[in-house]
């Protein structure tokens, strides 16, 4: 599953989820726990992401730097003489 999700560029939890609603091609043996992809599985998992609408994510706009004023807190005395001990 880890390498699947890395070859597909997506999270583990993602493709897991697909599995589980049966959007992916995938195979099991037998009782086995295991989830198995083949390569042909991958890349028509692939091509049908790509092929998908909205899946292109726009590109987040750079935050602007907070120029906010910030009036400086006074230390209370009691920590203001630990600092000055130590």
């Amino acid at each position: 599953m880890d390498e699947a999700a890395e070859y597909l560029g997506c999270s583990r939890w993602t493709l897991r989820d697909q599995v589980t609603r049966d959007q992916v091609p995938h195979h099991r043996r037998g009782r086995v726990k295991g989830v198995y992809f083949t390569l042909a599985d991958l890349e028509e998992i692939a091509v049908s992401q790509a092929r998908r609408p909205g899946n292109a994510r726009p590109a987040k706009p750079a935050k602007a730097a907070s120029r906010v004023a910030r009036a400086p807190v006074p230390i209370p005395e009691e920590f203001a003489r630990l600092r000055n001990a130590g």
